[in-house]
């Protein structure tokens, strides 16, 4: 009976040549499909094939090989948090990330730029005769909304700064940016302006949507922005950074495992935090799951000797269940994710709307989104 073929991963064709080649030296026969022979050097998505026999063999070896490529780009790549961004509202769960971003800015010694865009879609879905026939009072009413948002503004700053003082800080610059347009579209256009190191929001504005589980601005910027994200909850207080000690990481295994939690580290690594790496399966192979959460240990415990890594997995048909249950019982205080792993943003979000309000709102946690 001839064995059967698995695929093993999906890389580009250069990427797939390198891997072929690694395990065939290994002794591993190794197949790759949907290779452009024309152009192979265009090929994208090809598949590498090989005995489910050797299956086990063969993630430890690219998991090797995996390890040495990240560990290349980590070290071309990874760079100290310098600007944080905070696009606010004026509501409370902005406030309180500014709290959040002045924590972690303390930290990191890294500046603050807090944005606001100032945004009056009332008057711009007023038809053009009404517009001409009452100009001057929306030019006052939009100097009004400007001059006050400027107060507000000057109050955050020097709010912030005085606790800065206290501490006796006087190293770290916090100023504002005021723009006029859609919010989602300002704070997108200034972050490839301003090019920061993080973004801090929070989950939920002054609207208050039913049903709106993240608001749908910072929704839009965890999608869009390809900067590392910090959602903060809607009931998430602020204490200390200090008391920001427990970091769950969930993983579907992605080839990019390595470099998103190498960028979680430069965030946190201040913190000296606990590093909970999860993945919650449903009756999948668990041995493939073993060998590459293994993977992942060993590389970490490697590259960062003194960093407190612990990886677990959990078979639970109901994500959501195990997702809140982990959380409680390592008392977790932010939860990171990578975004393109669109099984994992399914099961946050959509799977299961009573349970993911559940786990978003009741439990307050900060949600840390990476772009792969």
């Amino acid at each position: 009976m001839e064995n059967k073929l698995v695929t093993i991963a999906t890389y580009n064709y250069s990427r797939a040549e390198i891997i072929k080649g690694r395990l065939e030296a290994a002794g591993i026969t190794c197949y790759l499909k949907n290779v452009n022979l024309i152009q192979p050097d265009v090929s994208s998505g090809v598949k590498i094939r090989i005995d489910e026999n050797d299956v086990e063999n063969a993630l430890k070896i690219m998991i090797k090989i995996n390890q040495d490529y990240d560990y290349y780009l980590q070290k071309q790549q990874l760079t100290t948090i310098k600007k944080i961004l905070v696009p606010i509202d004026f509501s409370d769960y902005s406030n309180n990330a500014c709290l959040y971003a002045l924590g972690l800015a303390k930290k990191l010694k890294a500046e603050i730029k807090i944005f606001y865009s100032l945004n009056s879609p009332e008057f711009q879905a007023a038809p053009i005769t009404a517009v001409y026939a009452t100009q001057p009072n929306i030019t006052q009413a939009l100097k009004k909304l400007k001059v006050d948002a400027i107060k507000q503004l000057d109050n955050i700053q020097s709010d912030l700064k005085d606790k800065l003082k206290k501490d006796n800080i006087n190293d770290i610059k916090i100023d504002y940016i005021l723009t006029n347009g859609f919010a989602e579209d300002e704070i997108l256009n200034f972050t490839e302006e301003y090019n920061p190191g993080l973004i801090i929001m929070g989950t939920k504005g002054k609207s208050n949507k039913p049903g709106d589980i993240f608001g749908s601005i910072t929704a839009k910027i965890i999608e869009y922005a390809q900067v590392p994200v910090l959602a903060i909850q809607k009931k998430s207080t602020f204490n200390s950074i200090n008391t920001i000690q427990n970091i769950m990481y969930v993983t579907d295994f992605d080839d990019t495992d390595f470099l998103s939690i190498n960028k979680l580290i430069s965030i946190v690594s201040p913190l000296n935090p606990n590093i909970y790496c999860l993945h919650v399966g449903k009756g999948e192979n668990t041995s493939w799951c073993k060998v590459k959460m293994q993977g992942l240990k060993e590389y970490f415990n490697k590259i960062y000797k003194t960093l407190h890594l612990e990886c677990d997995i959990i078979q639970d048909e109901d994500f959501l269940n195990a997702f809140d249950k982990f959380i409680i019982d390592k008392n977790i205080n932010i939860v990171s994710i990578i975004t393109h792993k669109r099984d994992i943003i399914t099961k946050l979000f959509n799977l299961n709307p009573s349970r993911t309000k559940q786990l978003l709102y009741h439990t307050n946690i900060p949600l840390l989104v990476f772009h792969a």
